[in-house]
């Protein structure tokens, strides 16, 4: 894991950086460069939910084929389960700073 301490998440028990994500979303070819975290609570536990951007030659029959990858890649690398969203390109704003890809909803 790598990063800066202040970009640092606390995800049951597990420090996630941001940038794992990025890593991970960055190694699917399927997917654009845009994505979008956002923890919340739910029954006392939290939720990590990944939303990533398809790009627009990918058809929407295969969005659940890529959103298993990227479940399967992140549980991989953090030791996390997530929940994946995948929408199409243009979804999620532009991001100019790493902070805006994070909503921390608990």
């Amino acid at each position: 894991m790598s990063g800066r301490a202040d970009d640092m998440l606390n995800v049951r028990g597990v420090t996630l950086f941001p940038s794992s994500i990025e890593d991970v979303v960055r190694g699917i070819p399927m997917l654009g460069p845009e994505f979008a975290i956002a923890l919340k609570r739910e029954r006392d536990l939290d939720v990590l939910i990944v939303q990533v951007e398809a790009l627009p030659e990918v058809s929407t029959e295969r969005y659940a084929e890529i959103a298993d990858q990227v479940e399967r890649e992140i549980r991989s690398s953090c030791e996390l389960r997530a929940v994946v969203e995948v929408t199409p390109q243009g979804t999620l704003p532009p991001t100019q700073f790493k902070a805006k890809r994070v909503r921390d909803l608990r």
